[in-house]
């Protein structure tokens, strides 16, 4: 199981991942919220962050360009917060593969 939102809020804060810019602080607390407390699983971390950005950066005051560079520096710090959040390592490394895996099909031409 995940921790609760509370403890993953404190995890972020203790590795600086959280308070020091607005609309990434946005999508982490979404991101813990859908994640609290939840069946453990890489596939659902990744299917979470996705859902999470949606929600959070097609805000209207985040709509357009803004959006997508808030997607673009969330997407930089994937790996971190996988890694601050989750306590499995298994479960962490299988959701930063899916999310490789990921990245790569949307790069394939065609």
């Amino acid at each position: 199981m995940m921790p609760t939102y509370d403890e993953m809020m404190q995890r972020l804060q203790d590795a600086d991942l959280f308070g020091t810019w607005e609309p990434l602080d946005d999508f982490h607390r979404n991101l813990m919220w859908q994640l609290r407390e939840s069946p453990t699983s890489g596939i659902g971390l990744v299917t979470a962050w996705h859902l999470s950005a949606e929600d959070v950066f097609g805000r209207p005051q985040y709509r357009g360009m803004t959006g997508e560079t808030f997607r673009r520096v969330a997407e930089v710090e994937f790996n971190r917060v996988v890694d601050t959040i989750t306590p499995s390592v298994e479960v962490a490394e299988q959701a930063k593969a899916f999310q490789r895996q990921l990245r790569e099909e949307a790069a394939e031409p065609g």
